[in-house]
């Protein structure tokens, strides 16, 4: 909270103060070229160094494969405050070197062809933008924890902007505590249709982009409120301290990415015709809305800081991804918008898809966690044969881990019981707030059911073995 507070205080003093412009990372995103696809970035900020160096991030949070955001950089110039054009050399593939030649401040111009409309991509159109700040953003290790300043200057024809990150002004001027806030807070820019609702003393909205007459909106900020409920009674506290968006692009698409303080899914125009096809977006919901502890807050030691150049590898993601699943169906039920019948045909259909898939029989779930970066991001021809999704795998762990706990401990306690010591634990008030190490989940499993439970779930873990839903 006392951080919180500063870092509110120094929005009110940057507001205030000219002078605190030079303190922030300014980046300015407009698109006279966006009939092209691309998006036009202005990166300003002090230097002190006679050179300095310049990286985009090669992955993005929530997706661990690496993209090379680099790659869709163009026409990268560089000038000090005096207008002076500066020397600049690319050194790797991702990373530029600027001389400073004794400026004081530098403007970094370039533009991001955004071709690829996907939640952890970017996409720019004559009539809209989403945008994946991972492969938007340049940075540094000094600028990396300074506050950013976003300025969006956008065509006339839209009208709206929306990006999970407090505002400073009208003028569409944004701030983030740092850079991993600024790439963990996508921005959706264009026409849309916004559904706020209130629970708890928390503000949240629904936005749509692209909705048609098949969509019922208004419903669907309902239900999403009803899910929200659900997920909040599970962890029985709530981290947020500002407006949660739901960002939803009706596109035929498909997929959901987590962030802090919003979401951005995908979904058909057909979705809400279809009852099966609204079930799968309300779990989807569910999924990325409980991310907002499990994953975003409660991470895997190894996720703790994020480094942006090279792969980040841990063996939970089991748990992240794969407790998740199993609770988005689960919580969707106890929300009331599944059926006890429509919950088991879910579950149905999550033990098929495991037993469907011969790489089980040679990958363990740790394995997949680790190998996700070459393997479930990266998938062939011979995936079945050779891997096995943590999603499913882990979403069945959960199923088992759950009875199994239920049992040894006579119902004292259940798997909801494990989770919430491991975000009290764990999360950002906890003790050990920088992540949770490898086996810890076995061992608060130890403490509240006995060794044997734990001795179970670490076997499912570390070698091929079934799950026994059956049992």
């Amino acid at each position: 909270m006392q951080k919180r507070f500063l870092f509110t205080l120094l929005i009110w003093v940057a507001s205030t103060s000219l002078q605190a412009d030079q303190e922030f990372v300014i980046h300015q995103l407009s698109f006279d070229h966006r009939i092209n696809q691309y998006v036009t970035v202005r990166l300003s900020f002090a230097v002190q160094e006679e050179t300095v160096e310049l990286a985009m991030p090669n992955w993005t949070p929530g997706s661990y494969l690496i993209r090379d955001y680099a790659a869709q950089v163009e026409e990268l110039q560089v000038q000090g405050q005096s207008g002076k054009a500066l020397a600049v050399d690319k050194i790797e593939k991702h990373r530029w070197r600027v001389e400073t030649a004794g400026e004081n401040r530098i403007e970094v111009q370039y533009q991001v062809w955004a071709g690829e409309l996907a939640v952890n991509t970017s996409w720019v159109e004559n009539d809209f933008a989403l945008l994946n700040g991972a492969g938007i953003f340049l940075y540094n290790e000094s600028t990396r924890q300074l506050p950013q300043r976003l300025q969006l200057v956008l065509p006339e024809s839209w009208r709206d902007s929306h990006v999970a990150l407090p505002s400073l002004s009208s003028d569409r001027t944004f701030i983030a505590e740092n850079f991993d806030e600024l790439i963990d807070s996508p921005i959706l820019l264009g026409n849309t249709t916004t559904y706020p609702f209130d629970f708890d003393g928390h503000t949240y909205a629904l936005i749509n982009h692209g909705e048609t007459s098949l969509w019922d909106g208004e419903q669907a900020a309902v239900d999403i409120s009803r899910i929200v409920k659900s997920v909040q009674d599970f962890w029985k506290t709530n981290p947020l301290q500002r407006e949660y968006l739901f960002l939803n692009i009706i596109s035929n698409r498909s997929g959901g990415l987590e962030h802090d303080y919003s979401t951005v899914l995908m979904s058909s125009p057909w979705q809400m015709r279809n009852r099966e096809d609204y079930v799968r977006w309300l779990s989807l919901v569910t999924h990325e809305f409980f991310h907002v502890w499990n994953v975003r807050r409660l991470r895997p030691q190894a996720l703790s800081e994020y480094q942006y150049d090279s792969e980040t590898y841990t063996r939970e993601l089991w748990l992240a991804e794969g407790l998740s699943s199993y609770y988005d169906n689960l919580l969707l039920f106890r929300s009331g918008l599944l059926t006890v019948e429509e919950y088991l045909v879910q579950l149905a259909d999550e033990i098929l898809n495991y037993e469907l898939s011969p790489g089980r029989k040679v990958r363990t779930a740790e394995q997949a966690s680790f190998d996700a970066w070459i393997k479930h991001y990266k998938p062939d021809a011979n995936s079945i044969n050779s891997d096995i999704s943590y999603y499913h795998k882990g979403s069945l762990i959960g199923l088992v881990a759950d009875t199994a706990i239920r049992k040894a401990s006579n119902q004292e306690y259940s798997l909801d019981d494990i989770m919430r010591e491991m975000y009290g634990l764990y999360g950002p008030e906890g003790s050990s707030s920088k992540g949770y190490p490898p086996r810890a989940f076995e061992a608060l499993v130890e403490q509240r059911a006995g060794k044997q439970v734990a001795q179970e779930i670490e076997n499912l873990l570390t070698t091929v073995t079934d799950p026994d839903v059956d049992a």
